[in-house]
């Protein structure tokens, strides 16, 4: 026997949602030689992924036997840059050097200048001694 149970409409327009996330269409694509993986066109009508630039976030589950999607918005033509294999290595890069600790950090501007200008400084240094370098050979070579 099915009982009815009448709820709020709030409660009710929550569940209906969650139950229509707990059904599950399954499609299944071919992967091609270079790694690429196509989403049909339904799916990417579906989940809103068929506007060019759309990027979609991919991870691995802790199970590390299932990859999950989720739409991550659509790229900018001006940040395009920003998403290049080059780029996104630097990211990373960057990501792990600061996960060791391998970073400095300023707490005023004053200070990051300082910093910065000793960079600048010691790099000036170095571009002066070869400076010298290059005039004290072209002084043996002069006639």
């Amino acid at each position: 026997m099915t009982r009815s149970c009448d709820l709020p409409g709030r409660i009710s327009s929550r569940l209906k949602r969650y139950a229509h996330r707990m059904s599950v269409e399954r499609f299944v694509v071919a992967l091609g030689a270079d790694g690429t993986l196509t989403i049909p066109a339904e799916l990417r009508r579906l989940l809103d992924l068929d506007q060019p630039g759309t990027l979609v976030e991919v991870s691995l589950d802790e199970s590390k036997t299932a990859l999950q999607m989720r739409r991550y918005g659509v790229m900018d033509p001006d940040q395009a840059w920003y998403w290049t294999p080059e780029w996104q290595a630097k990211e990373r890069e960057a990501d792990e050097a600061y996960a060791r600790g391998d970073f400095q950090r300023f707490y005023s501007d004053e200070e990051f200048l300082a910093a910065l200008q000793s960079l600048v400084g010691s790099a000036g240094d170095d571009a002066d001694d070869d400076q010298g370098d290059r005039e004290g050979s072209n002084a043996q070579n002069a006639p």
